[in-house]
């Protein structure tokens, strides 16, 4: 009787030494699996840092483009009073071109 008991314990002992071997097996799949994750977080996260990177440049782009914007704006106003100002020029001096063949 003594026999059967040593051999059911020594049955549960090598039990328990699989199942401590597949606990041990799962603990380093796990930490794989954390370890590619946390490697797929990193590059996230670099990505990210990098379009945040990229979206302050086209902010900074945008607002270049803004000011040449308004400085072409004003500088089309500027030619524009120009060219009215010689329309009227040119109509003036049509008017003494006139009168002076009328007078001719």
């Amino acid at each position: 009787r003594l026999s059967a008991d040593f051999k059911k314990l020594a049955s549960l002992e090598n039990q328990q030494q699989e199942n401590l071997v597949l606990l041990q097996n799962r603990i380093k799949q796990q930490d794989n699996e954390i370890f590619t994750l946390n490697q797929k977080l990193l590059e996230a996260n670099l990505s990210l840092e990098n379009n945040r990177q990229q979206i302050g440049s086209v902010a900074r782009q945008k607002q270049v483009l803004e000011i040449q914007l308004e400085s072409n704006q004003n500088l089309l106003q500027s030619q524009k009073s120009i060219i009215s100002s010689l329309e009227i020029d040119l109509v003036n001096a049509n008017q003494v071109i006139a009168e002076f063949r009328d007078n001719s």
